[in-house]
């Protein structure tokens, strides 16, 4: 299905750094995340799925990279085409392949600890891919705007440029070099699901990144730093 963007989205988007669209996935499909993110976070850590909440949150956190890699079921939703030509339009590209996902699965534990995506900086700054054109934040579960004001945390505190979706299933698209905040994850009052896709152009690196946690993640596919992404391990989403 073509995917029509409007003159006013792509004012919108460059204006802002970010838009936001209405159920880019189904209920199915979240009802799908919800139950393949924690069972393949519980696979990852060596743990059964009910103690997955007792975990310490960096490793969680860390677990959640590539999630669909770990699974044909959540690879078949986040690396839909509709998705990736939505993505392509907005950023006016012929070509895009998958750079990485991140699960974030966050849900209220006793325990304060950042995460590794504390720095409000740019996903093009920090993501050990080079190349980045976009990021879309996919909204499965938990915490909203309308949320904050029952949390300790302000709006402001929950995000610098990039704010979270409104509601279950809606998506935001945002630039690749826009200011970008997960300060909120470290809330222990906090519970959320989202799961961030970032889009990688044609031409695209591997990189060392001091500032992401999953920054040696390819070697075990055979890259070394400086290598160009393969279409095997990061296959186009939208063209060929």
């Amino acid at each position: 299905m073509k995917f029509s963007i409007a003159k006013e989205h792509l004012s919108f988007f460059y204006k802002n750094n970010y838009i936001e669209f209405e159920s880019l996935i189904s209920q199915r499909d979240i009802t799908i995340l919800k139950e393949e993110v924690p069972k393949l976070l519980a696979l990852r850590l060596g743990i059964e799925e009910h103690r997955l909440n007792a975990q310490p949150p960096h490793l969680v956190y860390t677990s959640g990279f590539d999630s669909w890699r770990g699974s044909e079921k959540i690879k078949k939703i986040l690396l839909r085409p509709h998705l990736g030509e939505i993505a392509a339009a907005l950023v006016k590209s012929k070509k895009l392949r998958i750079g990485f996902d991140h699960a974030f699965y966050k849900m209220r534990c006793a325990e304060k600890e950042p995460p590794c995506f504390m720095k409000n900086r740019s996903l093009a700054a920090l993501a050990c891919v080079q190349g980045i054109a976009c990021g879309l934040m996919l909204h499965v579960d938990g915490i909203t705007f309308q949320h904050l004001a029952n949390t300790s945390l302000t709006r402001n505190e929950a995000h610098s440029v990039i704010p979270l979706p409104q509601k279950a299933g809606n998506g935001i698209f945002f630039l690749h070099d826009a200011p970008l905040s997960l300060t909120y994850l470290a809330s222990p009052s906090v519970s959320l699901f989202q799961i961030l896709i970032a889009y990688a152009r044609e031409t695209a690196l591997y990189r060392y990144s001091e500032d992401h946690a999953n920054t040696h993640a390819y070697k075990r596919l055979g890259y070394v730093f400086g290598d160009p992404l393969q279409r095997d391990t990061h296959p186009f989403i939208y063209g060929r």
